[in-house]
């Protein structure tokens, strides 16, 4: 069986604190993203796969 993949931006935050464990699971694979990476105490479930990166950095303030 296929698993569903989820992007979580902003992973590291209190909403993505909250939802990493609740989604995995769920057994959802998750592509957690952080502008600092994972840090010690973040979830290091193994259907949590971090992804350290800004998606702002490249935000030019046009609407899309």
């Amino acid at each position: 069986m296929e698993r569903t993949a989820i992007i979580v931006s902003g992973a590291t935050s209190q909403i993505g604190f909250f939802l990493l464990p609740r989604l995995a699971q769920a057994g959802f694979h998750i592509h957690a993203l952080s502008r600092m990476g994972p840090g010690p105490s973040k979830s290091m479930h193994p259907l949590v796969t971090w992804r350290q990166t800004d998606i702002s950095a490249g935000w030019n303030g046009s609407k899309m």
